[in-house]
């Protein structure tokens, strides 16, 4: 395999990828090989590169926008999937390793538990990782963790706690599209007779906090089937209960704040009575304390917003597909008119009334939650738009590719929303929202540049 003088592959090493098709699959793979395609064509070192890293991206965009014209059947979204891997520093850079980690790691091992990378004769190859998203505690250490299965738990021996221990809370979970995040407000309706139990013992006692985890199904087989709850969750505190009319499908509507700390649940204490109707789940829980309190993380807080600064940018650049108005159906399954722009997401003035310091770092995680939702939208419009005049068999293609990428959004926000509240460093979630925001940045940033060459309508 041949070097161009920019350290890229030659043309026709390229042109492998195009011709792959439309498995993204394989093109992943095979971009996944070329670090160690350089290292065997280079006698097994990386020759310095004394080309500059920008005249090496335009080398990269001019050569792809060739072959753009080139291979005009190569699907867009292998395409797009070549110019993310070809433009953001997954080859050879010559920059220095310490301005490429965006957390300032003080050594070499901890830069290469977080974003992995090789050192060889002064240059670093970067190297997309599953742990890359984090705190650098290994493959696995960014996923969302969930308790057992309830179905496989077992109940405790002795009588129940009483509920006037401050750890032992009343457990509401709920499968939340939307995650609930600290310092937001809810409203929630209550009509299960369970939970109208657990609301009536509340105001009963004087008691306004319960524990609202991320519940999921898991469909495996035995022992991992069954309904699991998040490990970490959030606290929802009573604010305001509203008794409705017998004739109401509800019985409260109760209005909530959400505290600041998030909780860890320890154990469920009465797991046997999920099942059942007539009464609510128990748990034991305690709060999450931050482990850097004090640690200075004003580096990380400015390169995030600049970041998300640049989305907002591209995004502008590359369109923005939302249609605002939209006619839907309430709880009541009354029509109402839908106004998408309520949703909140990142914007220049957004940002400029939050932050990213700790204490604010739940109102920006808020605000990338709603873009990835109004992007959600966005999909499901365009989607409907490309759908006219097609045939039947075009039409369950394009239906499958717009659901796979939905649910990924959908799944892949969600999942980060978690594995925020389990966090248990400022610096880790900075982390976390940072590479979501490099990775939006990048996706846009292709197409926009496709657009400036072979024009189109917004993408979402």
């Amino acid at each position: 395999m041949s070097l161009d003088s920019g350290g890229i592959p030659a043309k026709s090493s390229l042109q492998k990828c195009f011709m792959i098709g439309s498995s993204v699959g394989k093109a992943r793979r095979w971009l996944a090989t070329l670090p160690a395609r350089f290292q065997k064509h280079a006698g097994g070192g990386l020759a310095p590169c004394r080309v500059p890293a920008a005249q090496r991206r335009r080398t990269v965009h001019r050569q792809a926008f060739d072959y753009l014209m080139v291979w005009r059947l190569a699907p867009a979204l292998v395409l797009l999937v070549c110019m993310k891997q070809l433009c953001c520093s997954k080859l050879v850079s010559a920059t220095p390793m310490s301005a490429l980690c965006p957390t300032r790691c003080r050594s070499p091992a901890q830069h290469w538990r977080r974003f992995g990378l090789v050192e060889n004769r002064g240059l670093v190859v970067r190297r997309c990782t599953s742990s890359s998203i984090g705190d650098g505690l290994g493959a696995g250490a960014n996923k969302p963790r969930f308790l057992p299965p309830l179905e496989q738990m077992k109940p405790l021996t002795l009588a129940l706690p009483a509920l006037d221990d401050k750890n032992i809370l009343p457990c509401f979970p709920l499968p939340l599209a939307h995650a609930a995040l600290p310092g937001q407000k809810r409203t929630l309706n209550i009509r299960e007779r369970r939970y109208i139990k657990m609301f009536d013992d509340m105001l009963k006692s004087g008691r306004v906090r319960f524990v609202v985890p991320r519940l999921r199904f898991a469909w495996g087989q035995p022992p991992t089937r069954g309904a699991e709850l998040a490990e970490f969750a959030v606290v929802f505190e009573l604010s305001r209960a509203q008794q409705l009319p017998s004739s109401s499908r509800f019985r409260y509507t109760c209005e909530h704040k959400i505290a600041v700390k998030p909780v860890r649940i320890m154990q469920v204490l009465n797991p046997q009575v999920f099942g059942e109707e007539g009464t609510y789940l128990c748990v034991e829980c305690h709060e999450v304390h931050d482990l850097d309190v004090g640690l200075d993380c004003s580096a990380e807080e400015r390169a995030l917003l600049d970041t998300l600064y640049e989305v907002v940018r591209l995004r502008a650049i590359a369109g923005d597909p939302l249609r605002r108005l939209e006619l839907g159906v309430d709880a009541h399954g009354r029509p109402q008119v839908i106004d998408n722009h309520l949703l909140p997401t990142i914007s220049e003035d957004s940002l400029g009334l939050t932050g990213s310091k700790r204490e604010a770092v739940w109102e920006l995680a808020a605000l990338w939650q709603g873009y990835c939702e109004r992007r959600a939208v966005s999909l499901r419009q365009q989607l409907e738009r490309d759908l006219r005049g097609r045939p039947p068999d075009q039409v369950t293609k394009l239906k499958r590719h717009y659901n796979t990428e939905v649910s990924g959004l959908a799944g892949s926000t969600t999942d980060l929303m978690q594995w925020l509240l389990q966090a248990d460093t400022h610096r880790s979630r900075l982390a976390a929202l940072q590479a979501a925001a490099d990775e939006e940045a990048q996706r846009l940033g292709a197409i926009a540049a496709i657009q400036a060459v072979v024009g189109g309508e917004a993408n979402a």
